[in-house]
């Protein structure tokens, strides 16, 4: 399965296939190595870029929720088959938890790392 976030690109004589994955299957080392061997390319580079995510305003716990009922196929089809009552409590659980990451200027700031890795296949 190819991941959602890539690019493929020839460059002379090596085509370079780049994944950029947020948090799911192909955010480990292992997992983009096993993928890139399977379609014929060599892991050339691996790294974790750190990021933040940022909400503001009294809404902000419930745009986090959005993301990821709207932002990513696995999580939406996930939350689209709970209960309305199992939505509530996790939308609870999201805003208590989101609460640990607001800032002194009223933000919420939650790590959120990025893998970014790049293969190559020699073309001639």
């Amino acid at each position: 399965m190819i991941p959602k976030y890539y690019v493929l690109k020839t460059i002379s004589t090596a085509q370079y296939f780049i994944i950029l994955d947020y948090y799911f299957h192909y955010s480990g080392h292992k997992e983009v190595r096993y993928l890139y061997a399977n379609i014929g390319f060599s892991l050339s580079s691996f790294e974790h870029i750190p990021l933040t995510w940022q909400f503001e305003g009294s809404e902000s716990a419930d745009m986090l929720f959005q993301c990821f009922k709207k932002g990513a196929v696995r999580s939406t089809a996930l939350l689209n088959r709970q209960t309305k009552e199992s939505i509530v409590n996790i939308r609870k659980y999201m805003a208590s938890e989101c609460e640990r990451y607001r800032s002194s200027n009223n933000k919420i700031e939650i790590p959120m790392s990025v893998a970014l890795s790049v293969g190559i296949k020699k073309t001639a």
